[in-house]
């Protein structure tokens, strides 16, 4: 299952960059169509379909990215370190807060057929292919991030696959060696045998932070700004999961298991009050050009990554 029935709120699909549709007068946010989102689509469903929707990007943080330079949605609910990429290298964006407060965990998905790479680990995956969903993604990213834990030092190439289901066609047909996605998302077809997991790797920075152009209206700034209140004033319920409703409706739209639902919404944190530190910014930064993901920081400061009115905390 990657995503589960359409609810109230209104919804446009994108797969990859373009497609964002909807009214003008309506908040277009774009996100990704996972249980992290709950929250966030049931802000939305609150509004109306007439004061926003929820524009489903299977493509990931990449293609919101380019949405967003297009114009063509809003806000874009993405990875942290996708967005602070997109800043350092000139992109005409800018940081409206935290959205999830805790790391991602990326599982390493491999062929269940590849018996010498389960049997040796994770090691045996240095020099291999890996499937990104597309260049200047989190699943590009992150195995830098992975190469550098592991001190890899053999050249890896990347195989563009569009997204989770092009990932895991490319991987079935050999395409590809691996590729990394959410872990969550990704044992349900694990556990069917379609794939194995390899192990995982954790972000070391909270995972989605929420973006808009840097030339958004006073007015769209403020009214995304209290729309991602509004979703974190959601999480909370959807993090007490009374009488277990948050785990049915994980289990039912994402296809977790009971047992892998309740285990994810234990572990995730959502941001309090959406507010951004300094240095977890500063500390992705460093981290992307340790990696080599970014070659030069263009920025003095990590300030200039917000909004106005959007302050950091230290």
């Amino acid at each position: 299952v990657e995503r589960g029935p359409k609810q109230a709120c209104a919804v446009a699909e994108m797969e990859g960059a373009g497609g964002a549709g909807g009214r003008d007068s309506a908040l277009r946010v774009a996100g990704v169509p996972e249980h992290f989102n709950v929250p966030l689509r049931d802000a939305i469903d609150a509004r109306g379909a007439n004061a926003a929707e929820f524009v489903e990007t299977k493509g990931g943080s990449g293609a919101m990215m380019a949405a967003l330079r297009a114009g063509e949605v809003d806000v874009a609910v993405a990875l942290t370190d996708c967005v602070v990429a997109e800043i350092e290298r000139g992109g005409a964006v800018a940081l409206l807060g935290e959205y999830v407060s805790s790391p991602l965990m990326w599982g390493i998905a491999v062929r269940v057929e590849d018996l010498d790479t389960i049997a040796q680990g994770i090691d045996a995956l240095e020099g291999r292919v890996f499937g990104v969903s597309r260049i200047g993604s989190g699943s590009q990213l992150m195995v830098s991030v992975l190469a550098k834990q592991r001190d890899w030092h053999k050249e890896f190439r990347f195989e563009v696959c569009g997204d989770f289901a092009g990932l895991r066609k490319a991987l079935k047909d050999g395409v590809i060696d691996a590729f990394l996605w959410e872990t969550a998302m990704t044992k349900p077809f694990a556990d069917r045998g379609a794939l194995h997991l390899l192990g995982g790797v954790p972000t070391p920075w909270p995972c989605f932070v929420a973006a808009m152009r840097v030339d958004a209206s006073s007015a769209k700034i403020a009214e995304a700004h209290m729309l991602l209140i509004e979703a974190l004033r959601a999480s909370a319920s959807y993090k007490a999961n009374e009488h277990g409703a948050s785990v049915v409706r994980i289990c039912s739209e994402f296809g977790l298991s009971e047992g892998d639902a309740n285990k994810w919404l234990a572990s995730v944190q959502y941001s309090q009050d959406a507010a951004l530190s300094a240095e977890t910014l500063q500390r992705t930064r460093d981290i992307l050009v340790s990696i080599g993901y970014l070659t030069a920081i263009t920025r003095d400061s990590v300030a200039s990554y917000m909004l106005p009115g959007m302050s950091l905390q230290p």
